[in-house]
């Protein structure tokens, strides 16, 4: 048997003699909550969200290895035919304005060097290993039209930044998409996912994304998400990267929709590397546990998380008493909630319910974000000295000086736990409070999860303690 795999862009075309069945398998997955679907239960669907054509023969170019590898274990003789045609790259070199690759930074140079090499994957790269300095290295070194897409506004400021002041290259040369602006870059445009989707239908979008050679992805495990994935499946561009701490982490089975836009994974770079070598704080977690309401066992979720973790008054006080022995000991505490109540409370209990004044304040995403943007930079200068905030920082906004995190409202994912857990890993030390909540069923089963993608990190002491100062003295000097 033969078969052919035509590859035009970032859809790729299989003709030929194959068990369609298997590639089928390959080149989907379950879609998360497919039992209850009624055209699963009728028959009429598998319960599967499929990426191949039968009919065309059409599937995402990034697959292409998974589906080689199946039709080579059929037996079957496949030919590759890659009518893509490179764009020449510059070969500027990697090197950047303010960066070194010294030991222990030389893992950023052979990232470099593998990315270029390879041409398309998943860059997994711990947070606080310089992802957007990596792809700034690779830019230069390419010099071909780029787009790197976040998911956010905050990001897309952010990186507009750090591209400028890696490469020394203006607005003009560093341009930017959302917010309400569209300024393109004549080298690079940092775009807003969201900005993108919705423009899709005008010319200037399709051009900018037509037009693009270099395509990073940047928190790129959001591509199990539709609109993300359209976007990134559009650009045909030749060289294309997703950039995550977590990209394959997923428990909706999405994964495979980011290896379809970008290719398999190239580049590991564990979160233990980066903390032995002191690239990354030294972190130390502690687990407080909350025993109190007790919650009917029968209740729905979100009301149990209610009533066991945003509006629980233990939780409530056990966080105003950890930010206290923090805030004594002078360090700077940035407090991480699931929802705007739940910080409008933690808020309000700074002011009316601890022993003393403490200076903070609360953002969350219906602010204004140039209010935002001051209440970090104050919190970095250590002008503020805690810092509350949403799910707006869970992803890739830096916070360069926290010494204390509390992690007053979690659930079970592991890209978000690992992700906030990153948040205080810019700096030396770090200590972290977590809570081990057994007010209810579902809130353990999350904190017991949490805790397990804590250990196998394998490179943070736990320990499990009420409010003790004293502990937090002692974890936070015995490396002095």
């Amino acid at each position: 048997m033969k078969a052919k795999i035509t590859i035009h862009g970032s859809q790729s075309v299989l003709k030929g003699e194959f068990n369609k069945k298997e590639i089928r398998k390959v080149t989907s997955y379950p879609v998360q909550g497919f039992q209850y679907s009624k055209a699963f239960k009728s028959g009429r669907w598998d319960g599967r969200k499929h990426l191949f054509r039968p009919r065309s023969g059409a599937f995402p170019t990034g697959l292409v290895a998974s589906v080689r590898r199946s039709l080579e274990d059929q037996g079957v003789e496949v030919i590759v035919d890659d009518l893509r045609v490179p764009p020449t790259p510059t070969e500027a070199g990697f090197d950047l304005i303010g960066i070194t690759y010294d030991s222990p930074y030389e893992y950023q140079l052979e990232a470099c060097q593998t990315m270029v090499d390879a041409k398309q994957g998943v860059v997994k790269a711990a947070t606080g290993s310089g992802k957007t300095e990596i792809a700034c290295a690779v830019t230069q070194y390419l010099g071909l039209k780029t787009l790197f897409m976040v998911p956010s506004r905050e990001l897309m400021y952010q990186s507009q930044k750090r591209f400028m002041k890696r490469l020394g290259l203006t607005e003009a040369e560093i341009g930017v998409v959302g917010d309400g602006k569209w300024l393109p870059g004549s080298l690079v445009t940092v775009a807003s996912i969201d900005t993108l989707e919705s423009r899709m239908s005008t010319i200037e979008c399709m051009d900018l994304i037509k037009s693009t050679e270099v395509l990073f992805l940047d928190e790129c495990h959001g591509v199990g998400s539709d609109t993300y994935y359209t976007v990134a499946t559009l650009c045909p561009a030749y060289y294309r990267f997703g950039l995550s701490a977590t990209p394959l982490d997923r428990t909706d089975g999405a994964n495979l929709m980011l290896l379809a836009a970008t290719g398999e994974m190239i580049i590991d770079i564990p979160l233990k590397q980066l903390v032995e070598t002191g690239v990354c704080a030294k972190g130390k977690i502690i687990f407080d546990k909350i025993t109190e309401p007790v919650l009917k066992k029968n209740i729905q979720y979100a009301t149990a998380y209610k009533q066991g973790v945003s509006e629980n008054p233990q939780l409530l006080g056990k966080v105003i008493e950890w930010t206290e022995i923090f805030h004594d000991l002078g360090l700077g505490t940035l407090i991480l909630c699931e929802e705007i109540q739940h910080g409008r409370l933690i808020d309000d209990a700074l002011w009316t319910e601890a022993s003393k004044m403490i200076p903070h304040q609360f953002i969350h995403g219906t602010e204004d974000m140039d209010v935002r943007k001051a209440a970090i930079e104050s919190f970095d200068n250590r002008n503020l000295p805690v810092l509350i905030a949403s799910t707006i920082l869970d992803q890739g906004v830096d916070v360069q000086t926290i010494d204390a995190l509390i992690l007053a409202g979690s659930r079970k994912s592991k890209i978000r736990t690992l992700q906030r857990l990153g948040r205080g890993l810019r700096g030396e030390k770090l200590i972290v409070v977590d809570f081990s909540t057994f007010c209810h069923k579902y809130l353990l089963e999350h904190s017991m999860l949490r805790l397990k993608d804590y250990k196998a990190e394998e490179c943070f002491p736990i320990y499990a303690s009420g409010p003790d100062a004293e502990l937090v003295k002692k974890l936070w000097n015995e490396d002095d």
